[in-house]
């Protein structure tokens, strides 16, 4: 049995999504995290989605394809997707490729779950 790619949590209503590893480019895992991901408004109805960043050292684009396309469904069910704990590193590259300008990037989980 493999190990979760990710974790789950629920706190006053916002699902909370974890990594669980640091580096996000093994394109396997990467499709199985996605696929977890749209299970969460499409099959679970969840759409106040908190995605913490925190301790990931790096992704590549298919990982923020991945969250831009969460974004998309949330956005159409009338949710919200923020994205916290972007590393320095991490920060500047979702800003470099202008992921700030469609998704809310906030310091903390808990800034975070006041964003909702």
């Amino acid at each position: 049995m493999s190990r979760p790619l990710i974790e789950i949590s629920e706190l006053d209503g916002v699902t909370i999504v974890r990594f669980v590893d640091v580096v996000l480019i093994d394109l396997a895992k990467i499709q199985e995290i996605g696929e977890a991901l749209n299970a969460l408004p499409n099959d679970h109805d969840r759409t106040k989605i908190l995605v913490n960043f925190k301790g990931v050292k790096g992704v590549n684009s298919w990982m923020i394809g991945k969250i831009l396309s969460l974004q998309g469904v949330v956005t159409k069910r009338g949710g919200k997707l923020v994205c916290c704990n972007l590393g320095p590193e991490l920060l500047g590259v979702f800003v470099e490729v202008g992921f700030d300008k469609v998704i809310p990037i906030v310091t903390d989980e808990e800034t975070g779950l006041k964003a909702f």
